[in-house]
């Protein structure tokens, strides 16, 4: 017999049609009053089968065992195994702001310390020799330059940027390899922004809103607010064109405020391409997640009435798109290495400075990269962090859009001693609902070339836009 498959959403379009959203497959149908009468009487048209909208089961077969059947054969289809295509680099654990929110632990970083530890350049080139032989396999490799306040290691920022670009052209580094900075804002200077420029370094920028929202919580170690500074630098890059992203990070100050925020950023700021971070938790602030999805939607609004694109929905949006079955959202679930100043090389970033074994010395500075490089992919420490899905995670297995969450932030969950990231779920809950509704009302071209546009804008000045999201993929129809 056939039955609706459980995992389907159906989402009522008027009295006589819903439509019908398959997260397995990313289908999308649109059934009229024919087709719910032949459903209903067990005669389901041909594309509900063929595309698993209805599925055959046994007469006694209860939903909850077709749940199941169906997670496992899903689960069945990955390997999950670490493939490495992303590399952070810690240049130095020297910041100087001291924000409240920071989720690095402040023993690791030495907020307004000229002491604390800078990457020096051996083992720049040594992660880059090691980097570059996960890239020669990776579709996109990118390498993210991150801190502390990365800036403030301006030699080794300069250094690191020579390097790569000396490896591209003797072809031991894939001339496809992008290069992202994300930055304070407060060291950018004329001889960094040439850099950039030169290198076409994806500039991301932290700021949390107009001065009154930002200086709450990003604040000079003397509990000063920081924005005039950024904000000056900020408005010198858009007057001489430098592409930059903003990294809005929500606060107990700014989640009632964001759509003012971001058109803060788009109207003030010149800045068209926004990240709306998910929200950082202090003992103070722990945001009811519907009340956060729905804020964080309003502002994305704003932001799409503005002519700009939002990351992190983008991300959501992508799977829904390209078709697929998203297993992480974050690169360090299996996916990326982060190198430490010491040498030291870890899965995540946001573990700096925990005790806990989850940055090892991996013989960097000493061994064969090659030996290095099969060690990491053998260890138990980057084995584990690949198992990180909701594809392997209880708490998930009945959500209709679990294809398009990838599971969050890992450190955010385990940190607050959660089963998943519950606010990261909220929120894709609510941004799938909003994208499947504009879909019923014949938006989807628009909403694909949202997402064409924030990922091509990672891309500064000529670097080539994935084969996946150019436009042939308007020829896909919604059906």
């Amino acid at each position: 017999m056939y039955r609706v498959n459980p995992y389907v959403t159906r989402m009522q379009i008027t009295p006589d049609s819903e439509l019908w959203y398959n997260p397995l497959n990313q289908r999308i149908l649109i059934l009229n009053h024919k087709d719910l009468s032949d459903v209903n009487s067990g005669k389901p048209g041909r594309k509900l089968v063929e595309h698993a909208f209805v599925i055959k089961c046994k007469a006694d077969e209860t939903d909850p065992e077709i749940l199941t059947r169906i997670w496992d054969s899903v689960v069945k289809s990955y390997s999950f195994e670490p493939k490495i295509e992303v590399a952070y680099f810690i240049l130095t654990e020297q910041c100087n702001l001291a924000c409240k929110y920071c989720f690095v632990k402040r023993g690791t970083i030495g907020h307004g310390s000229a002491e604390a530890s800078r990457m020096p350049v051996d083992v720049m080139d040594r992660g880059l020799e090691l980097f570059s032989l996960f890239a020669k396999n990776a579709k996109e490799p990118v390498i993210n330059l991150y801190g502390g306040e990365p800036l403030l290691n301006d030699r080794g920022f300069a250094h690191l940027l020579e390097r790569v670009e000396s490896m591209k052209s003797d072809g031991t580094m894939p001339s496809r390899t992008a290069t992202t900075l994300v930055t304070n804002g407060l060291a950018l200077n004329d001889a960094i922004i040439s850099l950039i420029k030169k290198h076409r370094v994806a500039l991301s920028i932290s700021l949390d809103g107009p001065p009154e929202l930002n200086d709450k919580m990003r604040v000079y170690p003397d509990g000063t607010g920081s924005s005039t500074a950024v904000i000056k630098n900020i408005k010198s890059l858009s007057r001489i064109g430098v592409w930059f992203t903003i990294s809005c990070s929500i606060t107990k100050y700014n989640l009632s405020r964001l759509d003012e925020a971001v058109k803060y950023f788009m109207e003030e700021l010149g800045c068209r391409e926004i990240s709306l971070n998910m929200p950082m938790i202090t003992d103070e602030f722990k945001p009811d997640p519907s009340r956060m999805a729905e804020n964080m939607l309003r502002a994305y609004e704003t932001i799409k009435s503005n002519g700009g694109s939002e990351d992190r929905f983008s991300r959501i949006l992508r799977p829904l798109i390209e078709g697929g079955i998203k297993v992480s959202d974050c690169a360090g679930c299996g996916g990326q290495i982060v190198v430490s100043p010491n040498g030291l090389i870890g899965p995540c970033h946001a573990y700096l400075g925990y005790k806990d074994g989850h940055f090892i010395d991996f013989g960097l500075l000493n061994d064969d990269p090659r030996t290095v490089k099969k060690r990491i992919e053998r260890s138990e420490l980057f084995g584990a962090w690949a198992r990180k899905s909701p594809l392997l995670n209880h708490a998930c297995d009945s959500c209709k859009v679990f294809s398009l969450c990838g599971g969050g932030c890992y450190h955010f969950a385990e940190t607050h001693g959660l089963e998943k990231d519950e606010n990261w779920c909220a929120y894709v809950k609510a941004a799938s609902a909003w994208a499947l509704k504009r879909i019923s009302a014949e938006e989807k071209d628009d909403l694909r070339a949202e997402a064409e546009k924030v990922f091509r804008a990672k891309r500064p000045d000529g670097m080539s836009i994935p084969r996946s999201l150019r436009r042939k993929q308007r020829n896909r129809s919604a059906s």
